[in-house]
């Protein structure tokens, strides 16, 4: 970002960062996802009771009391979830690709011969890279809201953030909002 001085059209960069990341994901979604991918159905069926087989009991002045089966969510710290999640968010990697490849969104470039990166993704952050247009931005709320209302995932605006280049025109900077 810092680079990127010259032409027309600056950059932006977009961190994201996902609120409760494991906890809000729908079962429902994770299913379908594994379906699409081609995995088999008894090995679907195997996940469904994986996620779908826990529940909880409270402690109160040391006895058992009442029980809890939740309905969404990953459980942080059991060895599965962090697979199901990547192949949760490599949907969300499918509905960027999609954009691109359609034009409505262009991702940035490092050089000249590099290949253009609209997205990367670290675990529940993300990162956007795209053309600093209102068009653009309004492609990727777009993108975002299509994931949300799938997987049932929110992000934390809070937590996520903007950068443009310095390129990038000053009546486009204040309409940021479009996305973050």
């Amino acid at each position: 970002m810092n680079t990127h001085k010259h032409g027309i059209i600056g950059h932006m960069s977009v961190k994201l960062d996902m609120s409760k990341a494991f906890d809000q994901v729908e079962w429902v979604f994770v299913l379908q996802v594994l379906s699409k991918l081609g995995f088999p159905s008894h090995f679907v069926s195997l996940i469904r009771t994986c996620i779908s087989s826990s529940s909880f009991s409270f402690l109160l002045n040391g006895s058992q009391f009442g029980s809890l089966r939740p309905q969404r969510g990953l459980r942080q710290g059991d060895p599965l979830s962090p697979y199901l999640f990547i192949l949760c968010f490599e949907t969300f990697s499918l509905i960027l690709q999609d954009l691109q490849a359609a034009g409505s969104l262009h991702g940035i470039s490092i050089s000249r011969n590099a290949p253009t990166l609209s997205h990367l993704f670290f675990a529940d952050d993300t990162l956007l890279f795209g053309h600093a247009t209102i068009q653009e931005a309004q492609t990727l709320q777009y993108a975002i809201k299509l994931y949300e209302d799938a997987s049932g995932q929110r992000i934390d605006f809070e937590k996520s953030g903007i950068l443009f280049s310095s390129n990038t025109a000053s009546e486009v900077r204040i309409y940021k909002k479009y996305i973050v």
